[in-house]
């Protein structure tokens, strides 16, 4: 069963009953280029997919005198939301109110159908709290770090941060291939590093105590892929069912660096569940 904002839709309080829902589930489409280069054959390939939006149908049932409270559930913050799972509270995701249409006679009604549509707007469910990946040391040039078990979507808001004197860097999603990079030597003082936010896209330098707060924005050291920017993205080796988001670190100096990430992962609808 879903809650909308926090407050359930199976509400005693406010005589609410979920009578029926559809089931939302994520797409994947594909806008397919067709780039030709001379001399070589076919096409490029290689364009990003992307999850489509989903939409989802609830018919709650309430009496005429909470149906009101039922509307401003769904209308507050100009019809955007957060719709949870109730058996499942460590996920939810963001929606934007369609429509409402209630089928009765009038507000006075004792019992009220009210047919709502919702959209999803990211096609996915987020946990709800933040993973965080240990500070670890860097200690080869080239270096992988497994982070998210479980992802199932891609992640454009993630945040990284690698600390210590590391020169220069490139960081590459293996799932994706997208990546970010120095474009100059970076200018390292002590007991900091470099910071990037994944929901802007713009890198700080932050202390290694604090290693999420920016101090100072240092955007113009770096260089984002294309493409839709830097994602973390799921992979797998021999089982599509045990993924994870594998991202691969090239520094030129090691000595004291130190990478860690923090993301909330991401998964497909289905069925309107976990």
């Amino acid at each position: 069963m879903y809650s909308v904002n926090g407050v359930p839709l199976d509400n005693d309080d406010f005589g609410w009953r979920l009578l029926r829902r559809s089931q939302p589930l994520t797409a994947t489409a594909r806008n397919l280029s067709s780039v030709v280069v001379p001399g070589r054959n076919g096409v490029l390939a290689g364009v990003p997919s992307f999850k489509t939006a989903a939409t989802t149908v609830l018919v709650v049932r309430t009496t005429g005198e909470s149906l009101e409270a039922l509307y401003s559930l769904f209308e507050k913050n100009r019809g955007i939301g957060r719709l949870e799972l109730e058996d499942d509270s460590t996920r939810s995701t963001v929606f934007e109110l369609a429509s409402i249409d209630p089928q009765g006679i009038n507000a006075e009604d004792e019992l009220i159908n009210v047919t709502i549509g919702l959209r999803i707007p990211s096609g996915e469910w987020r946990d709800t709290a933040r993973t965080t990946m240990d500070s670890t040391s860097v200690t080869t040039p080239v270096q992988s770090f497994d982070f998210l078990a479980g992802i199932g979507s891609e992640i454009i808001d993630g945040d990284i941060f690698i600390g210590g004197n590391f020169g220069n860097f490139e960081l590459e999603d293996v799932g994706s291939g997208s990546w970010i990079k120095t474009i100059q030597t970076w200018p390292h003082v002590a007991s900091t590093g470099l910071l990037y936010v994944g929901a802007t896209g713009q890198a700080f330098r932050a202390t290694t105590a604090s290693p999420w707060t920016p101090t100072a924005d240092m955007s113009d050291y770096i260089d984002v892929s294309g493409g839709g920017g830097f994602r973390i993205s799921p992979t797998w080796s021999s089982d599509p069912s045990d993924r994870i988001a594998t991202l691969e670190l090239t520094t030129t100096n090691q000595s004291g660096v130190t990478f860690r990430a923090r993301a909330y992962n991401a998964y497909a609808l289905r069925n309107g569940e976990v």
